[in-house]
């Protein structure tokens, strides 16, 4: 059976997604029509928890969130947050969904203060991140160590997509000290979808040249990671040191029970794990190298590659192993799969018409979920990954069998179709040797 819109499933969603109270405000440094605020820190102060705040293009102040809010900005290109640093988001409760995106994160500029960080911590609730860039303002400073990028701790519940970390911070007189990672998440449950991410390049020093930080370091974690890369940053480089440069840190770093699932494609290339090497270093007439950093390296943790495998970094010097396994550590890694990676194609506005695809095995049988919240629930060892999406009210839709490795449902943003509210996809695909749960991803059509 093939799956259609006018399904009573789907139309029930739609139903209870329109009927769904809540105000929008509209923030526009420019004063548009319909302005409500010219900054983001009044308009968060007044919105309610379910609350809309659609954010134009500009500059704005950055304010700390607890409240479950979905913060829309126009586009990570031209809607811009600016802050001292430090972006705090969380403390929230379970009924709570904090939702971000289209925005770009600055710091601003100083000789302490050059790098931006968004701390995810004590969110009980779902936070959702979507197309939203962390900048690094590229100074040189005599003092500062550069930050993690993006921390997530003690989360129940985090979605990240279309996220990346852009620019480099530099010390000039550093520290000996290790780069920090791109992502460092603690004690929660994490899914990353069409992300680049790459630990910091270590710290040059006054003694030796210091490692490059993990792109993903995790601690008593969960992790589905969709269509992304993660890479190791590059070992510190001093020519005054009397060796090389530092060794080159893992794609991925996973300690104390982390259990990480990885959905990729080899050819043509999607997703990467891979340990980094730092730039070859020229010094007095001479060249240097750094030893390249592993794939990916586990302390007591578990992970599972599906459609890639973990790649060491590679130097002159040497080539990084693609895995590190101790004390107990495990590694699947099934090169030829094809599991389930779900998007939306097409640019979501009111009239157009999107397609949710689904690429998946061929002749593989899937099941088509819909959500209005997400809400993490772990399938192993039923199944391999997470069912993201499983919530009230929702739908089922299907089952349908493809005839290829792609699956296309096009979906018309017919008039009366709800705005600037997500409406979540999942797909459970079963294969004859395993059931797979894709990746969730989210249509939202947002207000002219």
């Amino acid at each position: 059976m093939k799956p259609s819109l006018l399904s009573l499933p789907l139309a029930t969603l739609l139903t209870c997604c329109a009927a769904q109270a809540q105000t929008t405000w509209i923030v526009d440094a420019a004063i548009g029509p319909g302005t409500n605020f010219t900054d983001l820190p009044r308009a968060i102060a007044s919105a309610a928890d379910g609350d809309i705040v659609r954010v134009r293009p500009g500059t704005y102040s950055w304010v700390n969130l607890s409240k479950g809010l979905r913060i829309l900005g126009s586009g990570s290109g031209t809607t811009i947050l600016q802050g001292p640093g430090r972006f705090s988001i969380g403390r929230t409760r379970a009924t709570q969904t904090i939702w971000l995106e289209g925005l770009r994160l600055r710091p601003i500029a100083s000789d302490t203060t050059p790098s931006s960080m968004v701390a995810i911590e004590d969110a009980a609730g779902a936070v959702v991140m979507r197309d939203l860039r962390i900048e690094q303002s590229g100074l040189l400073s005599a003092t500062y160590v550069p930050e993690t990028p993006l921390v997530i701790a003690r989360c129940a519940n985090v979605h990240v997509s279309d996220f990346a970390a852009s620019g480099s911070v530099s010390a000039l007189f550093g520290a000996d000290q290790a780069g920090r990672p791109g992502v460092d998440a603690e004690d929660c449950f994490l899914e990353m979808h069409r992300c680049q991410v790459r630990g910091r390049d270590g710290l040059a020093g006054l003694v030796a040249p210091q490692p490059g930080g993990a792109g993903l370091r995790m601690r008593r974690s969960h992790a589905v990671l969709v269509d992304s890369s993660f890479i190791g940053g590059g070992g510190g480089i001093h020519c005054w040191s009397g060796t090389g440069p530092g060794p080159g840190g893992p794609g991925i770093e996973a300690h104390e029970g982390a259990e990480i699932i990885i959905y990729g494609r080899t050819q043509p290339r999607r997703g990467a794990v891979a340990g980094g090497v730092a730039s070859p270093l020229a010094c007095f007439g001479s060249f240097r190298y750094g030893p390249g950093g592993p794939g990916i390296a586990l302390d007591a943790s578990r992970a599972r590659f599906e459609g890639l495998a973990p790649v060491g970094g590679m130097s002159q010097l040497s080539w990084g192993p693609p895995a590190v396994l101790t004390n107990g550590s495990s590694i699947d890694i099934d090169f030829a799969a094809l599991p389930p990676i779900a998007s939306i194609v097409g640019t979501p506005s009111p009239g157009s018409r999107v397609t949710l695809r689904l690429e998946a095995a061929p002749s593989s049988t899937a099941f088509l979920v819909l959500a209005l919240e997400h809400r993490y629930l772990p399938l192993a060892p039923a199944a391999i990954g997470s069912l993201l999406v499983a919530t009230t009210p929702s739908a089922l839709l299907g089952p349908t069998t493809l005839a290829g490795t792609t699956w296309d449902l096009p979906i018309d943003l017919v008039a009366g179709w709800p705005l600037d509210l997500p409406i979540l996809a999942q797909f459970l695909v079963i294969e004859p040797s395993r059931v797979y749960a894709s990746n969730a991803t989210a249509l939202l059509v947002r207000s002219p």
